[in-house]
């Protein structure tokens, strides 16, 4: 892990933007959607709170929640690592602010557009541009728009090559900027001058001795987090391959179900787990264990 946390961390980006709205408004009017006539005047924050450091390293979910002049709401999430059921939890979430907005005998008018805008550092959609743009639209004439109140914008760093465009510039700095220095951050800013605070907020962050206790519990976080998704990735190989060998002549029989909770100590794989996967006791795999090694 570097000695900085990235913007692209989800407990650094809502610090920031949160406490500086002119500093999100300044990146949601980068998108293309917002520009010229389209262009948001004011910005609130209507969750700028921070967790404490007991809750980060319980790995809380972070979101910034936020409304401009005309009602419009906005669900913006910073995402680094790919999670199951993601798309079908910004849809839930989505949904709770819509929800939400509508206070008990108002008309369903006024029911305000939300925009969900989701910055990610993975692949969630088999889609080669780096910004797609999700709406409710007919199947066979997508021109035709059942709502406008339904947007979701995914932002896919990995895709992000060249910071051409103000959009770029902004999502290449959220993405590299705590690895930028001198002539490269230079050259950014003096292509978005926007940038400049971007840099200065996080700079005054990470070096206030105040955030210390909340950067290193986000780091623990984030160890926890990377553990748990290594584990996931030897669980699901295991269990492919445990599956296979249950198949057939292994199926049903003691001996291949040990033979192969003893790989799975190999792996390094936690007892309690590898009873979960193989249906074995503890003592039972404990006993083979000894045996096979005398």
């Amino acid at each position: 892990m570097t000695d900085k946390l990235p913007l692209t961390d989800n407990f650094l980006f809502k610090a920031l933007f949160s406490k500086n709205e002119g500093m999100l408004l300044d990146l949601l009017n980068s998108f293309p959607e917002f520009q010229n006539g389209k262009k948001i005047l004011k910005i609130k924050v209507l969750n700028p709170e921070l967790p404490k450091a007991s809750e980060i390293e319980k790995l809380s979910i972070l979101d910034i929640h936020a409304e401009d002049t005309k009602g419009n709401k906005f669900l913006i999430e910073m995402q680094s690592s790919l999670e199951m059921g993601f798309e079908k939890r910004i849809l839930y979430y989505w949904s709770k602010v819509y929800t939400k907005s509508l206070k008990k005998g108002e008309k369903y008018s006024l029911l305000p557009k939300i925009y969900s805008i989701s910055f990610l550092d993975f692949d969630l959609v088999n889609i080669r541009k780096y910004h797609s743009i999700f709406q409710l639209r007919e199947k066979d004439n997508p021109e035709i728009v059942l709502t406008n109140d339904i947007e979701f914008h995914i932002i896919n760093f990995k895709k992000v090559l060249n910071p051409n465009s103000e959009f770029e510039s902004w999502l290449f700095t959220l993405k590299n900027g705590h690895n930028l220095k001198g002539e490269e951050m230079n050259a950014i800013v003096k292509k978005n001058p926007k940038l400049g605070k971007v840099f200065k907020e996080y700079n005054d962050y990470i070096s206030n001795p105040k955030n210390k206790n909340l950067i290193e519990a986000r780091r623990k976080s984030l160890l926890v987090l990377n553990g748990q998704i290594e584990a996931a990735k030897i669980e699901g190989k295991l269990e492919g391959k445990l599956e296979g060998k249950l198949e057939g002549k292994l199926e049903g029989k003691l001996e291949g179900k040990l033979e192969t909770a003893l790989e799975l100590f190999t792996w390094g794989m936690p007892i309690q787990q590898i009873c979960k996967i193989t249906g074995l006791s503890e003592k039972q795999i404990i006993i083979y264990k000894k045996n096979k090694s005398k």
